[in-house]
């Protein structure tokens, strides 16, 4: 008896469903290089402000392009304002916060992940039940330790509490520590590697994308910080790039210092978005793998 062959019959397309494909994702593609072009707008404006003069800012209708370029409104912001001092203060307190939570946030998530220790698991999830405190709840008695302990008026409140990690932190590295295979630190026992050699010159480069995007969530978050600095700093001279420029909006806005303020803005946005573009292709891979690539 003979048997029958079972075949997958092909799809022909028509020219007719080709040209409907190829005119959708062109109607999608230009939907979204407007709503690209619209979300760039407000960043445009800000960026070509502080370069304009007063007469092109409040000129009707709007000008795209100063007609004339000024460093006018750059030259009052660090005539005026000790912004230099502040962008000195971002990079102090970001870099040293962003460093105190990748350390502490690998170490713990490293243990909880690779090593065995009574209570383990319960500790974890204590870890993560923390999670669900919102930060306006423990804000006042954090302030009463940090004036007891002599802080006030000094960036150790933004930088201290960042090498005691938080919940998240620990948690998304602990995801990434967890998919190495075991083989690996079987292999390095055996060649005599103790943990900290394990953690340091086997587990970290391995989760090296996972790294780099904690790392820039974590100067995102102190170099936008607002709140930290107007509690624990009262001195113009003392606060980060993003309280200053509060601080400039809200004590010195007029009609005058309008460019001063989309130049301090621009300051305070560029450098977050240089990290953000070198970073990328870190988040990507931190996003599309979780472990050993093939």
């Amino acid at each position: 008896m003979a048997s029958k062959v079972s075949s997958t019959p092909r799809t022909v397309h028509s020219p007719y469903m080709i040209a409907l494909n190829i005119l959708k994702g062109f109607i999608l593609n230009l939907i979204l290089l407007g709503l690209s072009v619209l979300a760039l707008v407000p960043f445009w404006w800000m960026t070509t402000g502080g370069f304009k003069t007063l007469g092109d800012l409040f000129a009707f209708p709007p000008h795209l392009w100063p007609t004339k370029w000024s460093l006018d409104g750059y030259q009052r912001l660090f005539r005026y304002f000790p912004f230099v001092r502040n962008f000195a203060n971002s990079v102090v307190i970001s870099g040293l916060s962003t460093f105190g939570n990748l350390l502490s946030s690998s170490l713990a998530a490293f243990a909880f992940a690779r090593m065995r220790f009574p209570g383990k698991n319960f500790f974890f999830m204590l870890f993560l039940s923390t999670l669900m405190v919102p930060g306006i709840v423990y804000l006042i008695p954090q302030f009463m330790i940090f004036r007891y302990l002599r802080w006030i008026n000094s960036p150790l409140p933004l930088i201290v509490p960042a090498f005691f990690s938080n919940a998240f932190s620990i948690f998304m590295l602990r995801q990434f520590f967890s998919t190495l295979p075991a083989e690996l630190e079987a292999a390095a026992k055996i060649d005599g590697a103790n943990w900290p050699r394990i953690y340091l010159e086997i587990s970290l480069p391995l989760i090296k994308p996972a790294l780099v995007t904690l790392g820039l969530f974590a100067f995102m978050g102190s170099w936008n910080d607002l709140l930290g600095p107007i509690i624990y700093l009262s001195k113009l001279e003392q606060l980060n790039l993003t309280a200053a420029a509060a601080y400039l909006r809200t004590s010195y806005h007029s009609g005058e210092n309008q460019n001063v303020e989309m130049a301090a803005a621009t300051i305070t946005v560029v450098p977050v978005l240089l990290v953000f573009i070198f970073a990328q292709r870190y988040i990507v891979s931190s996003l599309i793998f979780s472990g050993l690539k093939g």
